[in-house]
Order: C-alpha cells, then sequence, then structure tokens
C-alpha cells in the first residue's frame, strides 16, 4: 500500500505520525497484512511509527515476518488476549486475535468465546485507564445471524441465531464483544470502532485453516481438481485482505466511537461454488463435487451473508479488487513463495 494508492486519498495519514499501534492476533491473515501495510506507509512517508506486534507462538510469529524489510519500528511482545493487557502506551489496539474457521469452532469453542469476550474486556479495561486510547476491534460479518430480508445486510440490520448451536460460539462471541464496546463507552467513555469484514481471502492465508476457500486453494496450488462437499449456493461477501486492510485504517482515523461498519466490495458478492469456479479457471482445473454433509460440520450454513458497505465508503473508502484479479494475484504469489497451505 503505497502513498500515492486511491482508496487511501481521503485518509488524515498525517495523524499516523509518531503513533504507538499494539497489533493483536499478528500472525493471522488480517493482522499480519495490517503489519506489513503500516510499515509500507511508514517507509514511504517517514512516520516514525511504532508497531508493538503481540503473539503467542514466538516461532510463528517469527516466521510470519522473516522477510520483513523495513524502517519501521517493532517492538515483539509476547501476550495471551485472555490476560490482562500489558501496562504499555499506546495510541491504537487493535484487535484481531480470534480462531475464525470451523477446526477451531468444533475443537474449541469455549477458547474461541474466551479469545472474543475476555480478550475484548482485557483491551477495554487498559483503554479505560488509558484514555488517549482508541480500540479498533475486528469482528464479522457472522453478526448478523441468518437474514429476515432478501438484501445486503446493513449495520442496522439483526438475525438469527441459535445459541444453543456450539457452531454459535464465533459470532454469539463477536456479537458480546461489540455489545461490550459500546458499553464502555457508554459507562466509561472509552474510545472504540468496530469493523464487520466479509469472507477475507488474500496470500497470507493461513496453513491451519479449515475454512472452505482456503480448502479450495490448497486443491489450486497442488494442481489438483477443487473437491467441493456441499452444492455450494450459499452467497457470500468475499473481500480481499488489502481491501479490508484500508478498511480498517479508515475506520480507525475516520470512524465515529462506538459505531460499527462493514467491509465488503459488491462486485464480489457470490455463491461458494461460482468462487470455486473463477478459481478452477485460473488453476486450469476442474470443479468436482462429492457431497458430504458430516464434513461441513463446523462451516456457517446461513445461505446469504452478504455485506453492505455503503456506511464505510461514506468515509471514502473504495474497495479495489475484484474477485478474478484478488484470486490470480493470491495463487500466482502463493506460488512464487512456493507456499504450501
Amino acid at each position: 500500500m503505497s502513498a500515492t494508492d486511491p482508496t487511501l486519498q481521503h485518509l488524515p495519514l498525517d495523524e499516523l505520525k509518531g503513533k504507538r499501534i499494539a497489533i493483536l492476533g499478528s500472525t493471522g491473515l488480517i493482522a499480519s497484512t495490517l503489519v506489513e501495510k503500516l510499515c509500507g506507509l511508514d517507509d514511504a512517508l517517514g512516520l516514525g511509527l511504532e508497531l508493538i506486534i503481540t503473539y503467542r507462538d514466538r516461532a510463528k510469529v517469527e516466521r510470519r515476518f522473516s522477510e520483513l524489510r523495513t524502517g519501521c519500528a517493532i517492538e515483539y511482545l509476547r501476550y495471551d488476549v485472555t490476560e490482562p493487557f500489558p501496562d504499555v502506551d499506546v495510541d491504537f489496539i487493535v484487535h484481531s486475535a480470534s480462531p475464525a474457521h470451523p477446526k477451531a469452532f468444533v475443537e474449541n469453542p469455549v477458547g474461541v468465546m474466551k479469545a472474543n469476550i475476555d480478550g475484548v474486556t482485557n483491551v477495554l479495561e487498559h483503554a479505560r485507564a488509558h484514555p488517549e486510547t482508541r480500540v479498533l476491534y475486528v469482528s464479522s460479518g457472522e453478526v448478523y445471524g441468518s437474514k429476515t430480508e432478501n438484501r445486503p445486510y446493513a449495520e442496522t440490520d439483526t438475525g438469527l441465531l441459535d445459541p444453543l448451536n456450539f457452531r454459535a460460539c464465533y459470532p454469539e462471541s463477536k456479537r458480546a464483544a461489540e455489545t461490550l464496546c459500546r458499553c464502555y463507552l457508554h459507562q466509561y467513555g472509552v474510545d472504540s470502532v468496530i469493523v464487520r469484514p466479509g469472507h477475507v481471502y488474500g496470500p497470507a492465508l493461513m496453513s491451519e485453516s479449515t475454512r472452505v476457500d482456503v480448502q479450495f486453494m490448497r486443491n489450486a496450488l497442488a494442481g489438483e481438481d477443487i473437491l467441493m462437499k456441499s452444492l455450494g449456493l450459499q452467497r457470500r461477501s468475499y473481500i480481499h485482505v488489502d481491501d479490508v486492510v484500508s478498511g480498517m485504517l479508515f475506520a480507525m482515523l475516520k470512524g465515529g466511537s462506538g459505531e460499527a461498519y462493514n467491509i465488503s466490495n459488491r462486485h464480489s458478492d457470490i455463491t461458494i461454488r461460482e468462487y470455486a469456479e473463477i478459481l478452477a479457471g485460473i488453476a486450469g482445473v476442474s470443479v468436482r463435487m462429492e457431497v458430504d454433509a458430516a464434513s461441513c460440520t463446523g462451516s456457517s450454513q446461513v445461505q446469504d451473508s452478504t455485506l453492505d458497505s455503503s456506511k464505510l465508503e461514506g468515509l471514502g473508502w473504495v474497495p479495489r479488487i475484484r474477485m478474478e484479479g484478488g484470486l490470480r494475484g493470491t495463487l500466482d504469489t502463493l506460488r512464487s513463495r512456493d507456499r504450501v497451505l
């Protein structure tokens, strides 16, 4: 992301000068890309940023950022979000630390809930004691649940969730974390802003992810036919991680306190089947169907989870990466890095 990137033209980047930014969940797809983009901005503009990169697994964070070449000041800090946040002075805390794939929902639903509810509580308590700190909470489009109307979700919509389904560990804890953000604003004046990305993809995909789109990418990288285990008729808002990061920066610097913003690209609202077919065409493989309902345990069964990003676009943000170009770039980058997912 360069200073001439058109998605940044309405951003007050001068407000980042000399800022200290803590990034939680730093090895994940979104947060690790944010680190790279902030470092790129710092190198291009001489912002004097200081990044505090938290981690639980030192080897993983070193692996993820081993090729990062930057003049940006970076401090690595071991931290588990279920613990009180360290007593460090920061201007922004970006909370993006939560498992977000089906295997985690099946095997560790309690841990998923704790990462969101306990994690955001600890961050908000820190911000309560440090009023100069603004929190950016990375939530999810899954908070909307099942639609009651046939249109993309706006931030004012609410849908249905079954709280007795263990799969609800993810969207219900995201909902609760968002409510905590608003409660801390109402009761203590803590400044926070929330983003709700759609289905995020990009070259920093994590090898342990069990999301279907990541499995499709594994097939494509290996030159294998893409194997679908459902009809893939569910409609999703796919969004490239670079667009997500620029949307996060818009929300962080221009978003209203206590407000939530969808991050989506209306040009990439497609079905899972269409996603597989586009990727297969790029990779030169076929799509093969082997319907197996049992293998979809832990996956969202919401039929249409498309999002309306008009509110974020009202801040000046514009998504720039369409589906085919984004998938082609992701596949080419993974191949060039000889990545195995």
